[in-house]
């Protein structure tokens, strides 16, 4: 048997043997492992995501930082993030954690979403909420939130801009 050398994404090298390794899993030495500098520092943090039904967020579009941008959306521009506020959503998500966002894809019920409102004054921006999608019918939206647990939130949808649907993590890691 012939012992291998495989790398640790921590950098540090582990022995295994070979012979050990079921019969279908072939050592990949020469495999490249992702670091912090394969992903680039592009991603536009729009804002931070209040939790609660107030919905204190607003997307002005206005950067407040740049993030890392993950392998599974390294050929999509129009990809941002923002980062979470207050309790409603943990423990799903908790206060400083990052969401990425991808606004072309459509979102399903059981997708996490960001809901952008039109504003109530021209030139404005509207508010926005950080939720679970529960349904959407031809006139409202059904979200739920986790923290209290709520999950007949209803919104109008006349009165929505916009529904950007959270990119979870298999995803921004490409698996």
């Amino acid at each position: 048997s012939q012992t291998v050398t495989l790398p640790r994404t921590a950098g540090a090298m582990e022995r295994h043997d070979e012979a050990a390794l079921p019969p279908n899993v072939t050592p990949a030495p020469h495999a490249h492992i992702l670091t912090r500098a394969d992903m680039p520092l592009d991603v536009k943090v729009f804002g931070t995501a209040v939790g609660g039904k107030s919905g204190d967020f607003q997307m002005n579009g206005e950067v407040v930082d740049y993030v890392r941008r993950p392998p599974g959306v390294a050929g999509v521009p129009e990809v941002f993030a923002i980062f979470c506020q207050g309790e409603s959503m943990t423990p799903w998500r908790k206060p400083g954690d990052l969401v990425y966002l991808h606004p072309s894809r459509p979102a399903r019920p059981g997708d996490h979403v960001v809901v952008e409102m039109k504003s109530k004054r021209e030139g404005e921006p509207g508010r926005a909420y950080l939720k679970l999608l529960v349904a959407k019918g031809p006139t409202k939206l059904r979200l739920a939130q986790y923290n209290p647990p709520d999950d007949r939130i209803e919104i109008d949808l006349a009165k929505v801009k916009a529904i950007y649907r959270v990119i979870d993590w298999p995803e921004l890691l490409g698996i």
